[in-house]
């Protein structure tokens, strides 16, 4: 059996493999109740996520946006695309350096992102609701140890 490393310990990885799969059945079952809901209004889910990020941090760069969502730069293009023609997003250029937009969420685009970021999180809540708030933050603290890995 191959083991990787980890944190100075071999890891059998059979047991890396099942991590992986329970994660990955974890997050499609969570996306699955998620998408319903956003389906509703019209959202997808990496829509949702860009209002998201720019409705709670404020106007971004679109490659910041790429970025925080790990989507190429022509995804997240075309996802503003489709938020600005809906009247969520909106693009300026920046005063100072023509090369930068700026996207932003409009009055409109904030109302949704409200709307559905509260009917989310009852989601999200409700399909987590086995783990207790202790095992929920160790559980958070474990995923942020992966994202930066």
């Amino acid at each position: 059996m191959a083991d990787v490393r980890g944190e100075g310990k071999k890891v059998p990885v059979q047991i890396t493999t099942a991590v992986w799969i329970r994660l990955t059945r974890a997050y499609y079952s969570i996306n699955r109740r998620v998408r319903v809901h956003l389906a509703q209004r019209h959202l997808t889910v990496p829509q949702f996520f860009v209002l998201a990020e720019v409705g709670y941090d404020g106007p971004l760069r679109l490659h910041e946006i790429g970025q925080r969502l790990a989507v190429t730069r022509g995804n997240i293009t075309g996802i503003v695309d489709r938020l600005e023609r809906a009247g969520y997003l909106v693009r300026e250029r920046d005063p100072t350096d023509r090369r930068v937009t700026w996207v932003k969420i409009s009055p409109k685009g904030m109302a949704l992102y409200e709307e559905v970021s509260h009917t989310f999180q009852e989601e999200v809540a409700e399909h987590l609701q086995g783990l207790n708030s202790t095992e929920l933050r160790i559980l958070s603290r474990i995923l942020r140890k992966l994202d930066r890995i």
